[in-house]
């Protein structure tokens, strides 16, 4: 460890160095000549966004609420201003008598009968009312119940532990209780069916949440959970598995369990984190200095489409769901207290979602803890001098000087998450001149527009000049960080040309721009409707009906486009009976255009959003 920590202390004073050489020589504003070309092709589109997120904790213990005072206002930076949408909600030690606030304890011998009064729910009702009902007005909707089975610590699985040593198999009757128990609760208590539940969290390894378990032990738990949710009535909650402290022990773990399809039928997403400490994708200081320079790690760029494979092959949802902390100059070094927040941190973690999208396919980036404050890491740590180490958390308040503050990896996600629709925003194909200016661009198909981030990680300014297949509708807006600044607005500027635009990049910043596409030309918004013409539901999801007077042609033909002007479905009606049902169900969620030809002749456009 101690040698781990002297080489990257070495490598962090050398890339220093090279860096103060650099500027000294070029200038802290200094312009290369050379101008970087990237171009933006919307209609090579990868995979779905379904946004950003992290693991939630009420941060309250008991009755105890250690962050009240600043509750509101961190909630509302975290999901009003970087705008989280996703999370896995942590349980706590449910299963124990009512009112004792743990430890865990099992309810009865009984499987399948559950007793009331042997479940503690004040830890969920913590995170319903402190969390949930705080973030879901800004859009933190996405989240998902994580009532984690553990086998490892005395407080929260002790009886399961000892129930695993006499019969096993009452042990996994009672792993899928617990799980099942905890969706029950939120469905019919608090009145909410999530689309997804989380079992685990590293189970084999990290935190070993099962202790000695094996791959069996978690199939076999999988399996039993899901029987019971077809009991229980949640055939439409599907499981997100995998998990585990690295890439390839979650590709391991969810290859093995994948193969059999009574696993692999119940699974929506599958996950993976970014550990272990100091690894590549672990240490701010590596991504710096490998993709930073232009030079991804190639072993691991092959662990990530070993995942990206098997989520297309099982077709489900690859969601990188937990970053480590990062520390810049390594794990043991007490860092100076503005560096959790620097530039270093932003562009770092820019990179690093960058990477995940562009090389794992991930659907989803997540980063450690939504929030954390001073007092919890003290309890948690029993010191509170490394609580600015805490970088890979979104929030953290500090009660000493009653602040809320925003991190990097805040600041990094916000460049994306700020400005797209969760869920209806897709990966595009984008294309940088030079492997320094990278960038990641995204199709808003709700608010039609392309949302293109550029990571400069050149020491001076960058003029890039950008090219893409869409027309650009109307002036050019984003943000921007570099050197002490953050999320510096962009005036709005114009484009240089109907699908082209060109801008000044600082040094070593982080931009994000957005682009408004409009509708293509060749889709007129036609309203003609002296003919009583109706579209219905709109909204729609796999069927459309549209009804019209049965006096006119009996030759109706029916198109719908997409945004981009390109015929997806067409039909034609020979006999008119005043309605029709379009079946739209193979139409990717997004916005369309239908348009009703009489007689050859365009008659009437609707602009439609069909959305699941």
């Amino acid at each position: 460890m101690l040698a781990s920590i002297i080489t990257d202390n070495k490598k962090m004073k050398k890339t220093f160095i090279y860096k103060v050489i650099l500027m000294f020589l070029l200038g802290t504003n200094a312009t290369s000549n050379a101008q970087i070309n990237i171009s933006v092709n919307q209609n090579i589109q990868y995979q779905v966004i379904d946004g950003f997120g992290a693991t939630t904790l009420p941060l309250v213990y008991g009755t105890n609420d250690y962050i009240a005072p600043y509750r509101d206002s961190a909630t509302a930076v975290l999901y009003r201003d970087v705008k989280l949408n996703m999370g896995n909600v942590s349980c706590g030690a449910f299963e124990s008598p009512t009112g004792s606030g743990g430890p865990s304890a099992n309810d009865n011998n009984d499987p399948y009968i559950a007793n009331p009064s042997g479940y503690d729910w004040q830890y969920v009702i913590n995170q319903k009312t402190k969390m949930i009902d705080k973030g879901s007005p800004y859009g933190f909707t996405d989240w998902y119940p994580e009532p984690k089975i553990s086998t490892k610590w005395d407080w929260q699985g002790k009886w399961l532990r000892d129930l695993k040593a006499v019969n096993y198999n009452a042990y996994i009757l009672e792993c899928a209780e617990h799980i099942v128990e905890a969706l029950k609760y939120f469905r019919d208590t608090l009145g909410i069916t999530q689309s997804y539940v989380m079992p685990f969290n590293e189970a084999l390894s990290g935190n070993t949440e099962l202790d000695n378990g094996s791959y069996q032990e978690v199939k076999d738990i999988l399996i039993a959970v899901v029987q019971r949710m077809d009991m229980e009535g949640f055939s439409n909650t599907k499981l997100l598995i995998g998990n585990e402290e690295s890439t390839n022990l979650s590709y391991n773990l969810l290859s093995f369990l994948l193969a059999d399809t009574a696993v692999s039928k119940y699974v929506g997403a599958i996950g993976y984190h970014s550990y272990p400490y100091g690894s590549q994708y672990a240490s701010i200081n590596n991504i710096l200095d490998n993709p930073g320079q232009g030079q991804p790690v190639q072993t691991e760029i092959n662990k990530r489409q070993n995942l990206k494979n098997l989520a297309s092959q099982y077709n489900v949802k690859l969601w990188m769901t937990e970053v480590s902390n990062g520390y810049i100059g390594g794990a043991s070094v007490n860092l100076p207290i503005d560096s959790v927040f620097s530039m270093l941190q932003v562009r770092g973690r820019a990179i690093h979602i960058h990477d995940e999208f562009l090389y794992a396919g991930a659907n989803a980036y997540f980063g450690m803890n939504a929030l954390w404050d001073y007092n919890s890491h003290v309890d948690h740590f029993g010191t509170g001098s490394n609580f600015y180490q805490e970088d890979g958390t979104f929030i953290l308040i500090d009660q000493r000087d009653s602040t809320v503050k925003m991190t990097g990896i805040a600041r990094a996600v916000g460049h994306y998450s700020r400005w797209i629709t969760p869920g209806k925003t897709w990966l595009v194909e984008s294309v940088s001149s030079d492997s320094l200016v990278m960038v990641t661009s995204m199709l808003d198909t709700i608010a039609n527009k392309t949302i293109m981030v550029v990571i400069n990680n050149k020491n001076s300014n960058e003029t890039i000049n950008v090219n893409m297949q869409r027309p650009i509708t109307d002036n050019i807006s984003g943000e921007l960080s570099y050197a002490s600044v953050r999320w510096q607005p962009i005036t709005p500027f114009a484009a240089t040309g109907t699908t082209a635009f060109s801008y000044s990049l600082p040094g070593e910043s982080v931009a994000t721009f957005i682009i408004s596409n409009g509708v293509p030309t060749a889709i007129a918004d036609i309203s003609n409707n002296t003919l009583d013409i109706a579209m219905y539901p709109n909204p729609a999801n796999n069927q459309l009906v549209i009804t019209f007077p049965k006096t006119i042609s009996n030759k109706i033909k029916f198109e719908i486009f997409n945004t981009f002007g390109q015929l997806v479905f067409d039909r034609k009606i020979y006999d008119n009976t005043g309605s029709t049902t379009l079946d739209i169900s193979k139409l990717r969620e997004g916005i369309y255009f239908v348009s009703m030809i009489l007689d050859n002749q365009t008659f009437y456009i609707k602009k439609i959003i069909i959305t699941r």
